[in-house]
């Protein structure tokens, strides 16, 4: 196990207010330790829990900030011995991040969840895919469960089960950033199919589909706060109630986000309070509250998107069929307009805007150019 400490942190641990929760602050005093993983053992001098069990209480960097990181050559990481836990080591109030290049950490131990960090501060990952977890009773959060807020990029939550709640991931005091990422596949008996938030969600780039929330609400993900969607793509989710997206206290804000096809007896979209449109949003259903912005679709029909699949790009994603309404959609001089500002690529990270505009949702289509013509050569004809 390599542990390196790093940087000092400049800036005291703070917190922020938003929809009246207290959203933990990614600022902090503490200096950085990064530990790396050196195998895909479950256990061990170099492995994944090792690195867990050196950030926790009583390990080797319990007193930092913790950086883990899993280089891309480590592969897939099979737990059978359990969840990984982060207690925030010292004092309990110490940041986690881990750094997965792409890798993919897959439980396999019976009722027995990813990823648990108790630590009520800031969880970020980023190139990790996170499988495999099962919860029963009232443990919510199959994938992973944040009891601060968090932060997550180009990674995928799929194929966790909870018996309860937040089949995928579960954020329960604190924001939630999701950016260039994919929830899909999850499930959960209660209500949270993909995830559940304890307050504000962004979500920039991003895919939520084939959630399942069973009888109960939020198919794709249930948020207690504000919603701000940009350039997401939240289709196929299944719940009797905000198949796609729920939002409890609070409403969406959107620009250039396709909500659609719910499944199950849900509408796509419920919400405590109206929607702020930007413009340039589809919904199939009308329930988003689409419709008075620029360029916005309410009730619009099928967006005609490919089922979830590799399309580019280190996540899943659902590509835009030749003839959908979703592509060009957006004048290329509106791409960057309404909170879209400084987005230039699409979740694979593909260039926006591609054509004549930028494509509505997260993926923006590529279109080859035709072959060039092949020259045409005649033989000459010899007479006589």
């Amino acid at each position: 196990m390599k542990l390196k400490k790093k940087i000092l942190g400049a800036l005291s641990a703070g917190a922020l207010m938003a929809g009246g929760l207290v959203v933990i602050a990614s600022q902090s005093a503490y200096a950085l330790t990064t530990i790396s993983v050196s195998t895909n053992a479950d256990a061990g001098a170099g492995s994944l829990r090792q690195a867990f069990i050196d950030a926790s209480s009583g390990g080797s960097a319990a007193g930092d900030d913790v950086e883990i990181d899993i280089p891309a050559s480590v592969g897939t990481i099979t737990l059978s011995t359990g969840e990984l836990l982060y207690d925030g080591g010292n004092g309990g109030s110490h940041t986690l991040t881990l750094r997965g290049n792409g890798n993919t950490i897959r439980q396999t131990t019976a009722n027995a969840r990813v990823i648990n960090d108790t630590a009520r501060t800031l969880f970020t990952m980023d190139g990790l895919t996170i499988t495999g977890g099962t919860t029963t009773g009232s443990e919510a959060g199959a994938g992973i469960r944040v009891e601060g807020a968090a932060t997550i990029t180009n990674s995928t939550i799929s194929g966790n089960n909870s018996g309860e709640a937040a089949g995928g991931l579960r954020v329960s005091n604190g924001a939630l950033i999701l950016t260039n990422s994919t929830i899909s596949g999850n499930t959960a008996i209660g209500s949270d199919g993909g995830a559940f938030v304890n307050g504000p969600a962004t979500i920039r780039n991003s895919t939520i589909s084939g959630n399942d929330a069973g009888a109960g609400t939020g198919g794709g993900i249930e948020v207690n706060g504000a919603v701000s969607l940009v350039y997401a793509t939240l289709s196929g989710n299944s719940a009797a109630s905000g198949a796609n997206v729920r939002v409890k206290e609070a409403g969406i804000t959107s620009f250039g986000s396709v909500i659609a096809l719910p499944q199950g007896d849900g509408t796509n979209c419920s919400s405590d309070v109206a929607t702020v449109t930007n413009g340039f949003n589809w919904d199939d259903d009308g329930s988003c509250g689409f419709g008075s912005g620029t360029g916005d679709h309410s009730d619009a029909g099928n967006p005609q998107l490919g089922a979830l699949g590799a399309n580019g790009g280190p996540t899943q994603t659902r590509l835009p069929q030749t003839g959908s309404p979703l592509i060009d959609a957006i004048p290329a001089g509106s791409c960057q307009a309404d909170g879209a500002s400084g987005i230039t690529t699409d979740q694979r990270g593909i260039t926006r805007p591609q054509q004549a505009g930028c494509d509505i949702g997260a993926v923006e289509v590529v279109v080859e150019a035709a072959p060039a013509a092949k020259p045409v050569v005649v033989a000459p004809t010899l007479t006589g």
